[in-house]
């Protein structure tokens, strides 16, 4: 049985998780409760545990069953998760940042989800729903935001 590797906080994440999973395919991230970091996921395999990652061109998903049954049975389960893409480096994601806020006029918000309040990932700020966004950082530590969607 092969362990999953736990990659920490700094600026080798990313060459770290593109040698675990395919960098052209897209991978799903959750909260993971019991590690108190990100389980990243791809082709429906936990390929790593990460304190931070920042995503490109992401899906905010939310899965119906899962979220009732959460509601029914008051016991948590893996229904919501962010699906993207991760940046080709470092600097193509700073590049990508500054182009999105500059260029487009995209602000970046703190966005969360509850399964009892919510049936979405919500903006903090204005309370909108959250589904897509061009850019996601997701952070284990709570100082800038769990969840951070560029909107």
């Amino acid at each position: 049985m092969s362990s999953i590797p736990r990659i920490t906080l700094g600026k080798g994440w990313l060459d770290q998780l593109s040698k675990l999973c395919n960098p052209i395919k897209s991978v799903d991230v959750y909260k993971n409760l019991h590690k108190g970091c990100w389980s990243v996921r791809q082709a429906g395999k936990v390929v790593a545990h990460i304190d931070y990652i920042c995503l490109k061109n992401c899906n905010l998903k939310v899965g119906e069953k899962g979220r009732d049954r959460v509601r029914k049975e008051g016991v948590k389960n893996v229904h919501a998760f962010v699906r993207g893409f991760l940046p080709k480096s470092w600097d193509e994601m700073n590049k990508w940042e500054t182009f999105l806020e500059k260029e487009h006029g995209y602000e970046c918000h703190e966005v969360t989800y509850n399964p009892y309040e919510n049936d979405t990932f919500v903006s903090l700020e204005d309370d909108s729903e959250v589904k897509v966004s061009p850019l996601v950082d997701l952070d284990s530590c709570e100082l800038f935001g769990n969840v951070v969607a560029w909107v």
